[in-house]
């Protein structure tokens, strides 16, 4: 039913609870909301014809032992307030409160509007009525003549309710003072109009948790308030493109208004308060993060260009519009609806752990994305994205719990966006996400795109459906390597869990680019990769030196450094940089050395992953002596304790002159580097005080072996460089049995026939340290 403030005074004693908060639209720091408010009155009352409904106020009414009528607000009192001051200044202005007993009704009307939140705050009230006001189109500022009336007690000026209620009344006089027989208007009119909804009639039932929820939030008036009230105003806005339209509502038919109204203190705010004892948020932040979530999805969906910035005015552009609205509205039904939300995330999705049957977010945060939603923690654009990804394909196929078309969907939407990546410039050695929310305009393309197909094709294959038709939304080379693997799967379902498994390793995220999955031991494949990149009984360097066996398959992360390019091979944790490169060249040499050495692996007898390993090594019979020898047979090159990401400076061909760094950023010859030779023949004389090992930095400190006698050896291009040898007295002897060839201020030490470049060092460094 629709009241006016006036008619519900007239039949009922509204009493504003000890339970509510203080009278706070006054309040300094909500300057905006109460003149926007108080603007939109103003264009109403000078119209004169258009009305304005304030949504709907909920309370329930009592019997007094006198047979009155209590009404008490539970929400809408910040509205009441405010009518009811409008009420006063105009019954003043327009001598509505004169002692005239024809007046003596306005007045007690007037009266039966009181606060229980404090004394102080009724009795201002009654003075307000009991001391109307009447030349107010003299006065200045309306504030400080209440001030500095005789009635008001300075004590008074500590209330912040009434603080409040004189800012709000020096808004009205200096913005509506001008509005003329505004009180008939207000009363006989009905141009203000609010809807009342008793709480515990039998019409609705509810009970006193609604009540508690609804003051569970404390006495502040939240950010969240303040959308409430703007957004309930948007939704009855002319301006908006559904002014005009109605909405379903169990069986009827009702205004965009009246459905916020209905399930804002309902069933969504049940969705979240379900979440009270997870988040450690309140839940009017909870709710409104969500509904600044919804809209800054829909803003990037409609917008290729424009950053969206969370204030109420983004709200109110991206909230005019129908198809956003309703996307919020069917999320939060959907939502609504679920028994249990968190269980419904926890069978759609797994963290770091593969669990079959789900899809993965390759973190250890929360699989509850909704959770991630509202509390705005852990909810980066890829989370966003597939998040947004689940409720529209939820709402559009009606679909109520995760079944395996919604995770065929989005565990292809999922590898999609993890192939939207670049080389992380930072830390070279790993991929970094290239999402990007304003390119969500495109990302969505795709969703809407393939849901539709589902949708009209309910009994077809998601992966068929996405094969083959043509998509928008992520490049033809992106679409063509999903879609190459989903191939495999549908010639063979066979392949179909080891490949998904493939996929699900956190090495891989989703990428399978550089697999054999075609293969008919892909299961094989899949079973080796996991128990040798688990690292459970091998190491790291074991692994690199075992996969070296098949071939390079380092991959470069600097063209430049003053030591020459950087190249990388794997470090535990970090191989996704290796495995899931999408560089064509790359992949060339990595995908022949990652499945040859799979296919070698799973044929291999020996009992354990170490032994297999081991096998791989030791069997192997290189043609020539170069780098790839030296980085197998010798564990220090891949295992050196300090700078273990084996990521190093390649400065020659020959792979001699090279460096390891620990550094793999912009500057990475600002870490510590030695070349891995010299770490190779320290750690022969690793109880040797007399051998030391120093570190270079930069450029033009090298790390090099020192010696007594001050004898230093570097790498160089061609071979070891051999200082200060002339101080040894057995000088001569040691040029004679090495071979050494002079070469300006150093001597050259290169391996012999028998000996490598590792063994003739040793001994070198023996016979110094024996004459």
């Amino acid at each position: 039913m629709k009241y006016t403030l006036y008619t519900l005074l007239e039949n009922n004693l509204v009493k504003i609870p000890l339970i509510q908060r203080d009278y706070a639209q006054g309040r300094e720091s909500e300057k905006d909301l109460r003149n926007s408010f108080i603007t939109k009155i103003q264009k109403i009352l000078n119209d004169g014809t258009e009305k304005l409904n304030l949504d709907f106020v909920y309370g329930y009414t009592e019997k007094t032992s006198q047979g009155k009528t209590n009404f008490i607000p539970l929400d809408g009192q910040q509205r009441l307030t405010t009518l009811w001051l409008l009420h006063w200044y105009f019954a003043s202005k327009e001598g509505k409160l004169t002692k005239d007993e024809e007046r003596s009704d306005v007045k007690s009307t007037l009266l039966n509007f009181t606060y229980e939140t404090r004394i102080s705050s009724k009795r201002f009230c009654e003075n307000l009525v009991n001391n109307p006001i009447s030349n107010l189109d003299k006065i200045e500022s309306i504030k400080e003549e209440i001030i500095d009336s005789s009635w008001f007690m300075t004590s008074w000026k500590n209330d912040p309710t009434i603080i409040a209620m004189l800012n709000m009344l020096e808004t009205i006089h200096t913005t509506l003072a001008d509005c003329e027989n505004v009180w008939d208007k207000l009363t006989l009119n009905a141009l203000i109009t609010f809807d009342y909804i008793d709480i515990k009639s039998d019409e609705f039932k509810l009970t006193d948790e609604l009540y508690i929820k609804m003051n569970s939030r404390g006495k502040p008036l939240t950010p969240f308030e303040n959308f409430k009230a703007i957004f309930s105003q948007l939704l009855n806005d002319d301006e908006t493109n559904y002014f005009k339209e109605s909405i379903d509502f169990k069986g009827s038919k009702i205004t965009y208004q009246q459905y916020f109204a209905f399930n804002i203190d309902g069933k969504w705010v049940d969705l979240f308060w379900n979440y009270r004892k997870i988040s450690n948020k309140g839940l009017d932040e909870n709710i409104l993060n969500f509904f600044y979530y919804v809209a800054e999805m829909q803003h990037y969906k409609n917008n290729k260009d424009g950053n969206f910035t969370k204030n109420f005015e983004s709200l109110k552009t991206v909230y005019a519009f129908k198809e956003n609205v309703d996307f919020l509205f069917n999320s939060l039904d959907f939502l609504s609806s679920v028994k249990d939300v968190g269980l419904f995330f926890s069978e759609l999705f797994c963290n770091n752990e593969y669990e079959i049957g789900k899809v993965k977010l390759f973190d250890d945060k929360p699989t509850d994305l909704f959770l991630r939603a509202f509390t705005d923690e852990n909810f980066d654009v890829k989370q966003r994205v597939l998040l947004y990804g689940v409720l529209d394909f939820c709402i559009e196929t009606k679909t109520s719990f995760p079944d395996k078309n919604l995770k065929d969907f989005i565990r292809i939407t999922r590898n999609l966006l993890s192939r939207t990546r670049q080389v992380n410039t930072s830390k070279r050695i790993e991929y970094t996400s290239n999402l990007r929310l304003p390119n969500f305009f495109e990302y969505s393309n795709f969703i809407i795109e393939l849901i539709q197909l589902i949708k009209v094709n309910p009994s077809k294959n998601v992966f068929r459906l996405f094969t083959e038709n043509t998509l928008k939304g992520f490049t033809k080379e992106v679409f063509d390597a999903e879609k190459n693997k989903v191939i495999a799967i549908l010639e063979n379902d066979k392949k179909e869990e080891a490949i998904i498994k493939l996929e699900e390793h956190f090495y891989l995220e989703g990428i399978t680019d550089n697999f054999d999955v075609e293969s008919e031991d892909i299961e094989k494949h899949v079973n080796a990769f996991y128990e040798i990149w688990e690292f459970k009984e091998t190491n790291n360097s074991l692994v690199v030196r075992a996969l070296l066996t098949h071939g390079d398959f380092s991959v470069k992360t600097h063209d430049y450094s003053s030591l020459g390019a950087i190249w990388y091979f794997g470090s535990e944790e970090g191989w996704n940089r290796i495995l899931t490169t999408t560089d064509k060249i790359e992949q060339v040499k990595i995908k022949a050395s990652i499945n040859s050495f799979l296919k070698e692996y799973i044929k291999l007898t020996e009992k354990t992953i170490a032994e297999k390993l081991y096998k791989m090594i030791n069997t192997f019979n290189p043609t020539d002596k170069n780098w790839i020898y030296y980085f197998i047979k010798y564990p220090e090159f891949t295992s050196y304790i300090v700078d273990n990401i084996n990521l190093f400076t390649w400065k020659d061909n020959n792979g001699f002159n090279i460096n390891s760094v620990g550094n793999s950023g912009k500057q990475p010859l600002a870490s510590y580097h030695i070349n891995p030779y010299l770490t190779a023949i320290k750690e022969k004389f690793s109880k040797e005080n007399k051998v030391k090992k120093y570190h270079g930095r930069y450029t033009d400190q090298l790390g090099c072996i020192g010696l007594p006698k001050d004898i230093t050896i570097y790498c160089g291009d061609e071979g070891y460089e051999i200082y200060n040898l002339e101080k040894h007295k057995e000088f001569d002897s040691l040029v004679k049995n090495f071979n050494l060839v002079k070469a300006s201020n150093y001597y050259l030490l290169n391996e012999s026939i028998t000996k490598d470049k590792i063994e003739i060092a040793i001994d070198f460094c023996q016979e110094v340290l024996k004459k």
